[in-house]
């Protein structure tokens, strides 16, 4: 009930810098805060497959190289279509450091 009457009268702002304070890691509430923790992790989720899958891709195409990760990391930021063509356009590692 806590959780609600805060999400009402404070801003999305002060609950969530109140609610990283607390002991409790997670939202037990299906309010504001709840859904928007639930949302970050599902994008978190997201972005680190993408990130698996573009580095499967590169190894694919390039074999094992300590780069790679980072290149990843890059390309996974950016639209997947772009990453996709990125990857296939490439004709070594070097076109995308």
């Amino acid at each position: 009930m806590a959780a609600t009457l805060a999400e009402i009268y404070l801003t999305f702002e002060e609950v969530e810098v109140a609610w990283k304070e607390s002991a409790m890691l997670y939202p037990m509430t299906e309010g504001k805060i709840y859904r928007h923790v639930y949302a970050e992790g599902e994008d978190k989720g997201r972005a680190e497959e993408r990130a698996e899958m573009i580095v499967a891709m590169l190894e694919e195409r390039f074999g094992g190289d300590p780069g790679i990760v980072l290149i990843a990391a890059r390309l996974s930021a950016l639209d997947r279509r772009e990453a996709y063509r990125l990857v296939w356009a490439a004709e070594s590692l070097d076109d995308l450091r």
